[in-house]
């Protein structure tokens, strides 16, 4: 095969694609978060490349399962480790869920197919509203919003100030647009310029944010210390009966050690990057108050509201040490002979009180439930042995003085709409408490980490992230890490944060994004040009 025939072949760009994504999110070779790009580029390719719609769709679908295998190849982990599957049936069970996720790249090739006539400015921007729409439909439908193209982009925030603008969804589309008039641009002079004049407007909003104006610091802002203790649990452990009573020691333990830590003044020398030196701790009565200790979802894995042993150890330990406690435990209501399970997060006061609580309102499946047509035997394993959870009710911040806390747990932390609710509630700080045990050594805790810092920027939020194994930080307003900690080792973190009032432009235009895409996509794709060539130029 000659190096031309290789270069414009489905096979060599499908390989290119899915691993350009691959490359662009954290993995254990080199994290470049621009070759991301090369997914959609490459889609748009073999869709050109295509002698139809169908080949289209099924040459993109088989880009989009490589890349979504070597993305999501954590999958089988937990089916392994926690499920107890063999590693072949765990491995095809992740086949399955790449297989599924990645049909919206072929529906992407096969749109990108019937464009290949039009303009370089209208099929970018057709490709671009398509992105954005079927990432909103895969979240509603599969329940999955994992690969979103802006994530990649974590570690350079300036990349993603867009997201307070328009949303990730909305910039994840605009990157796809990107990539696809840098594809064009080697057939049509017009893309050549088009696809600069583009990435400039997206980095705007960053280069805007972080040094051409700087917001001063609201007045009703309040500074929150907080303190994350990572147990370090082990998944496979930690609902054992016997592993109980070392759990809570475990956490106690580290509370302690940290509390100590931070009486002797070693915030600074624990995180001496950390923000704001000026920053002074809420106050009762004239007394400065103890840090917000953050346990991570599921931190006592056993019913915290009736336990009779370790719940009065919990609540005798906080009234003697006089510190607010947010921690995560399954929970349980029982009305007219039925009970329903909840993932709970409990809001305790220095003096030991319930003061609220949050139950999860986003189930992850087959974790947390079972969906009816997988109901089966050989994975109810997975379930941990608590049972099928019920979804929480109330969307209400739960309350520590002046400071509202938005809680989102583990996974509901990637989608936007859920952040959103929680500040359209008054949340005036973002929490996500969550447990990564589940995926062992892999890169999942990274990929999770880095959907959690877009809901900072969407909604003007400070967001706090405690987790059992790791990655716990804080994460400011424009997406930066603060005081992140390691992985897979109990310890203790003390770090900083900040409330807002304020709004992002996004909040304001989020309900009505996607019908106007939803206008504008159907206008451009129903009244597309037939005529127009391109050059071969």
């Amino acid at each position: 095969m000659s190096s031309t025939a290789l270069f414009s072949s489905s096979l060599f760009w499908g390989i290119t694609g899915a691993t350009g994504l691959c490359l662009g999110f954290p993995n254990a070779f080199a994290h470049v978060p621009p070759m991301v790009l090369l997914y959609p580029l490459a889609l748009t390719q073999i869709a050109f490349a295509a002698p139809g719609i169908g080949a289209a769709f099924r040459r993109g679908w088989l880009c989009a399962i490589l890349a979504h295998i070597l993305v999501l190849y954590w999958v089988a982990i937990p089916l392994q480790r926690v499920g107890q599957l063999h590693w072949v049936m765990a491995g095809v069970c992740a086949l399955f869920v790449a297989t599924i996720l990645a049909s919206s790249g072929a529906i992407f090739s096969a749109i990108a197919a019937t464009l290949r006539k039009e303009s370089p400015l209208r099929t970018a921007l057709t490709l671009g509203l398509a992105w954005y729409l079927l990432e909103i439909l895969y979240s509603f439908v599969a329940g999955f919003p994992w690969m979103s193209l802006p994530a990649a982009f974590a570690p350079w925030p300036i990349a993603l100030q867009g997201a307070w603008i328009m949303g990730s969804d909305a910039l994840s589309g605009s990157m796809a647009a990107l990539a696809v008039l840098l594809f064009l641009s080697s057939r049509y002079p017009s893309a050549r310029i088009a696809w600069p004049l583009l990435l400039c407007l997206l980095l705007l909003p960053g280069i805007i944010r972080f040094y051409l104006y700087l917001p001063p610091r609201e007045a009703a802002a309040q500074d929150v210390t907080v303190i994350f203790v990572e147990g370090n649990v082990d998944q496979n452990e930690k609902w054992d009966p016997a592993f109980q009573r070392n759990s809570v020691d475990t956490y106690l333990r580290l509370t302690e050690e940290a509390l100590e830590k931070y009486r002797n003044n070693s915030l600074q020398e624990q995180n001496p990057a950390d923000i704001t030196s000026s920053a002074t701790v809420p106050s009762n009565n004239g007394e400065p108050s103890l840090p917000l200790v953050i346990w991570p979802e599921t931190a006592t894995p056993f019913h915290f509201q009736s336990h009779e042993e370790h719940t009065p150890r919990i609540l005798s330990y906080i009234r003697e040490k006089g510190f607010p406690l947010i921690l995560g435990s399954p929970a349980y209501t029982k009305s007219e002979g039925n009970t329903e399970i909840f993932n709970r997060a409990y809001l305790l006061s220095e003096q030991g009180k319930l003061l609220s609580f949050y139950d999860k309102q986003y189930l992850v499946p087959f974790g947390e439930y079972l969906p009816t047509w997988l109901d089966f035997p050989v994975l109810r394993p997975l379930l941990q042995g608590v049972g099928i959870y019920s979804r929480g009710k109330s969307e209400m911040p739960l309350y520590w003085r002046d400071i509202a806390i938005g809680m989102l747990i583990c996974y509901e932390a990637v989608f936007p709409e859920l952040a959103q609710k929680r500040v359209a509630n008054g949340a005036n700080i973002l929490l996500d408490i969550s447990n990564d045990g589940w995926f062992g050594e892999s890169f999942a805790p990274e990929q999770h980490l880095y959907l959690t810092v877009l809901r900072a920027i969407e909604q003007n939020r400070w967001l706090l992230r405690g987790t059992n194994t790791g990655i716990s930080a804080v994460i400011d307003a424009q997406g930066r890490l603060h005081a992140p900690g390691g992985r897979n080792k109990a310890q203790a973190l003390i770090a900083k944060a900040q409330t807002s009032s304020l709004k992002s432009p996004y909040h304001y235009v989020a309900p009505y994004l996607p019908y106007v895409a939803t206008v504008l996509f159907f206008f451009l794709f129903l009244t597309r040009r037939r005529t127009i060539t391109y050059s071969n130029r």
